[in-house]
């Protein structure tokens, strides 16, 4: 029965020595864990990554901590809480920051389209049209659509004169149209851009009766 006790107290000494071992690793790590101290909203260009240096300070003895960024990439131009976490063998701390994504740049819109056409109802004006947003950090390009119900957050529309309110282009829209274009990227930024249509009438085309005389 003696025997038993010790056994059973030299387990329990292990254990609390283990923990006591456990508890100054942990107290360890977390002592060479320096975040940075700063209050102010932190900012990065739309599709710039986030610098480990920005936000935390790494002691040697902890160089093979892991840091990992919790944000929502899809919120820009709007404040949000970026929150960094630190894991290193098995202790794990996080800190909260204020973060600001930013995109300036409006939409991009261009017309490939002809200056002058002859009336035809098949004409269609988004054919000829490239209107698309572009990343400013690493210049990755995003197209929008022209809008329908299923895209409201980024999309584009057009509209025509008070003469050809339908922006049909056919034999009975002759004469010269403005149509005027607009983009919304989804993050604050807008785009207008207007051009010249002209319509002219359709060409008729005359078939000559030619008689051709031989002589023999």
């Amino acid at each position: 029965m003696r025997k038993k006790s010790i056994i059973l107290l030299i387990v329990l000494l292990c254990i609390a020595l283990g923990a006591v071992c456990y508890a100054k690793r942990m107290k360890e790590i977390e002592e060479n864990i320096h975040f940075i101290k700063e209050d102010s909203t932190r900012e990065i260009l739309w599709g710039e990554s986030l610098a480990e240096k920005d936000f935390v300070e790494l002691d040697s003895s902890v160089k093979d901590a892991t840091v990992l960024f919790h944000y929502d990439d899809s919120i820009i131009n709007k404040e949000q809480l970026l929150t960094v976490t630190v894991s290193c063998n098995g202790y794990k701390t996080s800190r909260g920051f204020n973060l600001t994504i930013i995109d300036t740049d409006p939409p991009i819109i261009k017309y490939t389209g002809p200056a002058k056409i002859e009336g035809d109802p098949n004409f269609r004006l988004s054919d000829y049209l490239q209107v698309y947003d572009i990343r400013p950090y690493d210049k990755v390009k995003f197209d929008l659509h022209e809008k329908d119900g299923s895209n409201k957050q980024s999309y584009y529309e057009y509209s025509c004169d008070e003469n050809n309110q339908t922006c049909n282009f056919d034999q009975d829209a002759v004469g010269i149209h403005n149509v005027h274009i607009f983009a919304y990227d989804g993050h604050g930024n807008e785009a207008y851009k207007t051009i010249k249509i002209t319509v002219t009438p359709p060409a008729i085309i005359e078939y000559l009766d030619i008689k051709i005389s031989l002589e023999f």
